[in-house]
């Protein structure tokens, strides 16, 4: 699928702060129906001012899944890995 075309479909701004990292079509067995599964990761280039040295941080990705709009009579679920940022610290 051309992720290209496909950043039409999503919320207006959404790519300011996601990239699409992985598109397919899974099987919803518990409904009997095909879903459109986009996987979109935060961008790296995002990063919040906040006085604390990239050294001093550890990423770590939060995974939430949003059902969306239908594209051609199929369900759109938007899988999105945040990150969350925490203090790297040693806990004695």
């Amino acid at each position: 699928m051309d992720i290209e075309l496909l950043k039409y479909f999503l919320p207006e701004g959404l790519m300011k702060y996601f990239s699409i990292t992985k598109v397919e079509e899974v099987e919803e067995i518990s409904r009997n129906r095909k879903v459109l599964q986009i996987e979109l990761q935060e961008n790296f280039e995002i990063q919040f001012n906040s006085g604390i040295s990239q050294n001093e941080l550890k990423d770590l990705f939060v995974e939430m899944v949003i059902q969306d709009f239908p594209i051609q009579g199929k369900a759109v679920n938007l899988a999105f890995k945040q990150r969350k940022r925490i203090l790297a610290t040693t806990q004695k």
